[in-house]
C-alpha cells in the first residue's frame, strides 16, 4: 500500500500553486490604461472629423478610421458631422519616453 505521504513532498503544493497562478492569469480582468492623452480643439470653417482624424492620426499610433472611431466615441457623435465652433476632445500628441 502506498504512503498517502508521498504524494504531499511538495510537488503536489507546487502543481495546485501554479495551476492557481495560470488560471489566475488567464481569467482576471486586467484594467490596462491605454487611454490616450487628450486636450480640447475647436472645429474650424471647413474641417471635418475625417480632417481632423488625417491631422493627429500622423501623431498616435492608430490607422485614419481607428482615429474616426475614437473621435466620435470619446465625443458622443452618432455620426461624423461636426459644425465650426464645436468643441470637441482631439488625441495629444504622444511626449516623451511613453511615445515609444
Amino acid at each position: 500500500m502506498m504512503n498517502l505521504k508521498s504524494y504531499f513532498d511538495g510537488s503536489l503544493i507546487l502543481l495546485i500553486a501554479a495551476a492557481g497562478i495560470t488560471g489566475w492569469t488567464m481569467f482576471a480582468d486586467f484594467d490596462e490604461d491605454n487611454t490616450l492623452p487628450t486636450k480640447e480643439k475647436i472645429v474650424t470653417e471647413g474641417e471635418s472629423i475625417w480632417s481632423i482624424a488625417e491631422f493627429v492620426s500622423k501623431d498616435i499610433d492608430l490607422q485614419l478610421e481607428e482615429t474616426v472611431y475614437w473621435l466620435k466615441t470619446e465625443n458622443n457623435l452618432e455620426n461624423e458631422v461636426i459644425h465650426p465652433g464645436e468643441t470637441i476632445i482631439i488625441p495629444a500628441e504622444w511626449n516623451g519616453v511613453a511615445a515609444e
